[in-house]
């Protein structure tokens, strides 16, 4: 059994009225926001499932929320609208009649955090480590047959079969592009031996390499995630300078630390917390869709 599970986030309403979510003015353009002047935000999540955090290689449901706020993708799939793919990185795309060919145009004068720019080279690269390191998340990739670069921003996709589903894998966040630069400085590779001589997911589990809007600064598994703010972010600099998330497993652990303001905001709840959380005019509760699915396997006959 497949299904879908709706999101619950529980706020501290103080939370929004500090505008951490990006209701304050915006600065003006020749303004950069000083990271020191925003506030923190600390969350509580179960952090179990959290293995790795190299892009290549985590395959579990925490690291697509870590991923796609620290890595861009080229597409994107918004939550008003999660049928319809929207730009990122990609300021256009062509896909062939019979889908076995996507050509990506990037946008330009975008950069990682690094300061390197992004390019059609760190797309190819971000994508064959993935395949070539053969972790869980390379099926997203598995029907591609060669990624080529055409020019510095534009990047050939082609299939082994017709692939019309691909524009949609684009946007999980495993998918996320790379800086190849600052990767290989760290001992990865797009070689197809990776699965054997990449080295780099021991940076990647406490550092991030991408574009995105948060720079990953620490992990301590079952303990607690740390990222700083991308303040050169190319969509405008977060609301926020820092967000903490500390492993928390019991939900109604995480229910009471929000009631008392040790944390700003916690994922999930049980359902027979929702009402406790409605009913308490302090909190805000947003319930709505995720992309994230759980699976049930059962099978009817066991050997013994």
């Amino acid at each position: 059994m497949k299904c879908y599970r709706l999101f619950v986030f529980v706020v501290l309403a103080l939370v929004l009225g500090a505008s951490l979510f990006g209701c304050a003015p915006a600065p003006k353009p020749t303004e950069a926001p000083a990271a020191e002047e925003l506030p923190v935000l600390v969350m509580a999540m179960n952090l179990d499932d959290v293995v790795t955090l190299d892009p290549g290689w985590a395959g579990e449901t925490t690291n697509l929320m870590v991923h796609i706020n620290t890595y861009d993708t080229l597409v994107d799939i918004r939550p008003q609208d999660l049928t319809k793919k929207v730009p990122r990185l990609a300021e256009s795309w062509d896909i062939s009649e019979d889908s076995m060919v996507y050509i990506f145009k990037l946008k330009p004068d975008i950069k990682f955090v690094s300061g390197n720019p992004v390019t059609a080279e760190d797309v190819r690269f971000s994508w064959m480590r993935l395949i070539n390191l053969k972790g869980a998340p390379s099926f997203n990739l598995e029907l591609v047959d060669k990624i080529e670069v055409v020019d510095p921003l534009t990047v050939k996709v082609t299939m082994k079969e017709p692939n019309p589903s691909f524009l949609a894998s684009a946007a999980n966040p495993s998918l996320g592009i790379q800086d190849s630069k600052v990767v290989k400085e760290h001992g990865g590779t797009d070689a197809p031996d990776a699965d054997q001589t990449d080295k780099a997911k021991e940076w990647l589990d406490q550092n991030s390499a991408g574009s995105g809007p948060f720079v990953l600064t620490s992990w301590a598994p079952k303990s607690e995630l740390v990222f700083e703010a991308n303040m050169n972010y190319w969509k405008g600099a977060p609301k926020v300078s820092k967000i903490i998330i500390k492993h928390v497993e019991d939900p109604t652990t995480k229910l009471q630390m929000l009631e008392t303001g040790d944390v700003d905001i916690i994922d999930t709840l049980d359902y027979d917390l929702v009402d406790q959380a409605k009913a308490n005019p302090d909190l805000v509760v947003d319930i709505g869709q995720t992309l994230d699915q759980n699976y049930l396997a059962m099978t009817s006959k066991c050997d013994t």
